[in-house]
């Protein structure tokens, strides 16, 4: 027998779903499955599970559109990796206690960033074509985002109780240990009161060569940071709550609640 329908869908925040830059195709989270769903044709075009039917909780693709990443949850949970054209599976990660948050390709698709939960307490560093796990830091929150610096040079987490922070990012070590990740946090002097919940992070496109970034929190604010981690500029988006955030050369949207995308 095989697939031909999945009826509904597993996302429990942001990381469940992912859109294909180069296709437009969405991935999302059903139970054990990714679903691949191609809008335009407003039909589910793949299938993607694990061995082992266990609930995958979040999703990401490369920036070539060739593969997608997914995380599973539970205990012992590990980073599963597909080549889209093909469906089969590259790459099997384990390393993990607990489940799979939030994960993301960098940006020449060599490398895999996973964040677990709060009980596994890890962020972890992957060259997923040979299965090392080159760098790891320890993280008291839940991370709700995870967004790599066009150069690749930066790895940035974040989510609950105020946790936004850059990590820097090195090449694997010849030897093949892993480094512990240094991090950079950021500096709210000029920032409005708000949740310190944050959903979303992204790098502006406009400016890269600045370095310009924005998060958002779950109550709505708006935050943009400059070059040196500091908030210049910050907007109320007026909206009782806010789940993901997109940049893009020209605009930034930011997902909200009742259906609004301001």
């Amino acid at each position: 027998m095989s697939l031909e329908r999945v009826i509904g869908n597993t996302i429990g925040s942001s990381s469940g779903l992912a859109a294909n830059p180069v296709t437009g195709d969405l991935a999302y989270t059903a139970g054990c499955v990714v679903v691949i769903y191609n809008p335009r044709r407003n039909r589910q075009t793949q299938f993607l599970s694990c061995r082992n039917n266990r609930k995958l909780t979040c999703v990401a693709f490369s920036n070539n559109g060739a593969l997608l990443a997914a995380g599973e949850g539970g205990r012992q949970p590990s980073v599963l990796v597909w080549d889209i054209k093909s469906g089969k599976l590259n790459a099997e990660l384990r390393g993990h206690a607990w489940s799979i948050r939030a994960l993301q390709f960098s940006p020449d698709g060599k490398f895999v960033a996973t964040a677990g939960s709060r009980g596994d307490g890890k962020l972890k560093l992957w060259q997923w074509s040979t299965g090392l796990m080159f760098a790891s830091a320890r993280i008291s929150c839940t991370v709700r985002s995870l967004c790599f610096s066009d150069d690749g040079q930066v790895l940035v987490s974040a989510g609950t109780g105020g946790h936004l922070k850059h990590w820097v990012v090195q090449p694997p070590a010849v030897s093949g240990n892993a480094y512990t990740m240094k991090a950079r946090g950021v500096k709210f002097q000029d920032a409005p009161a708000h949740s310190g919940d944050f959903v979303g992070f992204a790098f502006g496109q406009l400016r890269a060569a600045a370095r310009e970034s924005f998060a958002v929190t779950t109550d709505g604010i708006l935050l943009s940071f400059d070059k040196r981690r500091c908030v210049d500029r910050w907007v109320d988006l007026k909206a009782s709550g806010v789940a993901t955030l997109s940049a893009t050369d020209r605009y930034i949207a930011c997902g909200c609640s009742n259906g609004i995308v301001r």
